[in-house]
């Protein structure tokens, strides 16, 4: 089972990858609302609604996370300034894309939500700005 997960975590990584030579990524500054929080074994997947009822969804790492004291635990129904960056996928239309994280979907490309690829003033359920 073991040897199962790396596998399918070697093909996501490998997905991820040749999706990335067509896309582009740039940050933004997101005042979002946390509405839930899912996890993994080593991640938070954080859903949130932001500007005219958009959705949005990153994910932030549970482990070797550094963060500054003024940082603030992230709490559900409550807003925050997420520094995020955005993938931008030129070929949504071509083929449904599918984004899991240690077997638990995350994200996909016919689910009307932005995927976020990661907060720069993240890490685990703290946030900092």
């Amino acid at each position: 089972m073991k040897n199962y997960s790396y596998i399918l975590l070697f093909c996501q990584l490998f997905i991820i990858i040749s999706c990335k030579s067509k896309a582009q990524t740039h940050s933004e500054e997101i005042v979002g609302k946390v509405i839930t929080i899912d996890s993994t074994q080593s991640w938070y997947i954080i859903n949130f609604d932001y500007k005219n009822n958009k959705k949005g969804v990153f994910i932030s790492q549970k482990i070797k996370c550094k963060y500054p004291k003024n940082s603030k635990l992230i709490m559900l129904n409550q807003t925050y300034n997420f520094e995020l960056f955005r993938m931008i996928q030129n070929n949504y239309n071509e083929k449904k894309l599918v984004f899991e994280v240690e077997g638990k979907e995350t994200w996909n490309s016919t689910s009307g939500i932005d995927y976020f690829e990661y907060s720069d003033n993240t890490c685990g359920l703290y946030t900092w700005k």
